[in-house]
């Protein structure tokens, strides 16, 4: 079943640059793709064209997933594609996927930077909060200009 965005959800999105769709898989199909990600991890299921990962490597997977039924049937389900049309006003393209085997650790950054044009739908495949690696969002930062790395402070 395709979901449908709401009204307020429209609206929040135009306004904060992000809304949430709640309840869009069940548990049990969360659990699975865990599962099968840690099958791609250990080395029990391979993706073609990818040499099978370290068993120490537990650093976020771009892509690769895509490449095998499982990765590409969740890429292209029908829950995020209806929602993400409606956002865009035409069918989208999925051009990435990315997994985090532990926490998110992802440093503050711009999707728009890396992918202009594009949209993110994340996907929370088990309960999250600061616990565990959340997603922070800078409200209304969409309707701002694009950062250049020239803006930000060198690491330390």
């Amino acid at each position: 079943m395709a979901l449908a965005l709401t009204e307020y959800q429209l609206a929040e999105y135009d306004r904060d640059g992000f809304t949430i769709v709640k309840d869009g898989f069940a548990q049990q199909e969360c659990d699975r793709f865990v599962e099968y990600m840690m099958d791609l991890q250990a080395g029990r299921t391979t993706v073609e064209g990818y040499a099978p990962r370290t068993a120490d490597d537990w650093s976020r997977l771009i892509t690769r997933n895509c490449h095998h039924p499982m990765g590409l049937s969740w890429m292209i389900d029908p829950r995020l594609r209806k929602p993400l049309s409606t956002l865009l006003g035409e069918e989208p393209d999925g051009v990435q996927s990315m997994y985090f085997y532990k926490g998110s650790e992802q440093r503050r950054h711009q999707d728009a930077y890396h992918l202009p044009g594009c949209v993110s739908a994340w996907v929370a495949l088990q309960d999250v909060g600061e616990w565990n690696g959340s997603l922070r969002i800078q409200v209304g930062s969409q309707k701002r200009p694009v950062l250049k790395k020239s803006h930000f402070r060198p690491d330390p």
